[in-house]
């Protein structure tokens, strides 16, 4: 087949071949026939079981141990980067334990994730030969992202608030990207499979546009859990948010980002307005509760007018009767 691309090629004027419309259209070329080749040899089951496998590896573990490596090695200069460079200082001691947590659940994922492809009496993402269209993979991306961003905002304030015990694992170190997957195992099928997974299932998307979903929820989880603070844009946003969920010991930022929170009214900012709307209610109320006070011992209507008793300052004792100034009478009488 290449052979036979290849001398049809030949024929072809060199301003045609390097013109980047043409490249584009042969590289999907070559893309569609390099996967139309792997359907035909192999099974469905060994094709999503190996891709998924392929999409972690790259997009989560590859990033995540290069990160972790980096802090290990070059400690001195990541402490500059890190928002906590207790983090830093910690990974010799936890990073062990943190790659094996981290494995066992990427590992129960995948299990399950070959469990119901091999089980189930339809296909969990249709393995076909014809490729999805472009605006239908932006559609099926986005929307994944919107249903997951949603149901981990929920399922995480939930968890929080029900069940602190099941997820304290998680919140045992500082971010770092190993900590995204290594939590408790049910912990991680709640908060971190089963939002990835629903859209896709409810929608029965193309294996190829699931690839794509598992791959950017991965980036997602490794620029979370980075620990860095001097990341740029929406990465920038996504390890400050992640940061300042771990600082406040899970009071707020419980989404991913941020917008369902400013709706709720879960971001540090709208807990301070909250707690300053609380205290002036706390001090109307007890303003409230003097005056029925003095109406009540006065046995009469009360007096709106009564202000509330303010504490006296301290001020520096005044002499008496003009003890200790030196007036001009007092200084004539010295000279005399």
């Amino acid at each position: 087949m290449s052979a036979l691309l290849s001398s049809a090629l030949s024929f072809l004027p060199t301003s045609l071949i390097w013109n980047n419309y043409t490249l584009t259209s042969l590289n999907f070329l070559f893309f569609y026939l390099t996967w139309l080749t792997l359907v035909l040899s192999h099974s469905p089951l060994k094709i999503s079981i190996l891709s998924t496998l392929i999409i972690r590896l790259l997009c989560f573990w590859l990033p995540a141990l290069s990160i972790t490596a980096f802090d290990l090695l070059l400690p001195d200069l990541s402490n500059g980067w890190k928002f906590h460079p207790s983090s830093v200082s910690m990974l010799p001691s936890t990073a062990p334990g943190l790659l094996l947590r981290a494995a066992i659940n990427d590992a129960l994922g995948l299990g399950l994730h070959a469990l119901a492809v091999y089980a189930l009496p339809f296909q969990l993402f249709p393995v076909s030969m014809t490729l999805p269209l472009l605006p239908t993979v932006i559609y099926d991306v986005l929307l994944s992202q919107m249903i997951s961003s949603c149901l981990y905002y929920y399922l995480h304030r939930t968890v929080h608030y029900l069940w602190p015990a099941l997820h304290a694992q998680h919140h045992s170190h500082p971010p770092t990207p190993l900590l995204a997957h290594a939590q408790n195992p049910a912990d991680y099928l709640l908060l971190s499979l089963l939002p990835t997974y629903l859209a896709p299932v409810l929608r029965r998307t193309h294996i190829l546009t699931f690839l794509i979903v598992l791959a950017v929820q991965c980036g997602v989880d490794v620029m979370r859990f980075s620990g860095y603070s001097g990341l740029w844009g929406m990465a920038g946003g996504l390890s400050r948010r992640t940061e300042g969920h771990y600082y406040n010991r899970g009071t707020c930022y419980f989404g991913i980002w941020g917008v369902l929170d400013y709706l709720h009214g879960t971001s540090p900012a709208s807990l301070e307005a909250d707690a300053k709307r609380t205290f002036g209610r706390a001090k109307q109320r007890a303003k409230d509760e003097w005056d029925a006070g003095l109406a009540k011992a006065a046995g009469d209507k009360p007096l709106p007018g009564l202000p509330m008793p303010k504490a006296k300052k301290l001020t520096k004792a005044r002499p008496k009767g003009g003890e200790g100034v030196v007036t001009r009478s007092r200084r004539r009488k010295a000279d005399s």
